[in-house]
């Protein structure tokens, strides 16, 4: 999947939540700035964001998240989400499930738990721009 994001200092965790849904505070990684290793390095990311939280209970969005906004892939990679969400024991519980609608709700967390789900640990796995999940889009995945 590529590098890390360069290193940059960051303060705080990224705060997911609030409009209804409970908050959710998620350990930034070993990165955060723009991927400069393996096959993603100096990759333009075009659109967006629509509603990404970084460090510091603070979320970025453009006006218009579909217009035209060139910038860095950002990385910050970090096992801590991953041992949370979408470890062993959370991959085989998926697996497990005989209706579709049980495999999904451990798939993508249920809403308004405070359980990113397998999918979005994933995602938040990655941090910044990689990390658009279905937390933010309880309405459906974006993903």
């Amino acid at each position: 999947m590529g590098g890390n994001g360069a290193k940059i200092q960051q303060t705080g965790d990224i705060v997911l939540g609030g409009g209804g849904l409970p908050y959710l505070s998620l350990p930034t990684g070993s990165g955060g700035g723009c991927v400069t290793t393996g096959p993603f390095k100096n990759m333009t990311v075009n659109l967006g964001p629509a509603d990404l939280s970084i460090p510091g209970n603070i979320t970025l969005a453009q006006a218009n998240p579909l217009a035209y906004n060139p910038r860095c892939l950002k990385r910050d990679l970090t096992d801590a989400i991953n041992t949370r969400f979408a470890n062993a024991t959370s991959i085989m519980n998926t697996i497990k499930q005989k209706a579709i609608y049980d495999f999904e709700m451990i798939m993508q967390g249920i809403p308004g738990s405070g359980d990113l789900g397998v999918h979005g640990g994933g995602h938040y796995s990655f941090g910044k721009t990689a990390s658009l999940s279905r937390y933010h889009y309880p309405q459906g995945s974006v993903c």
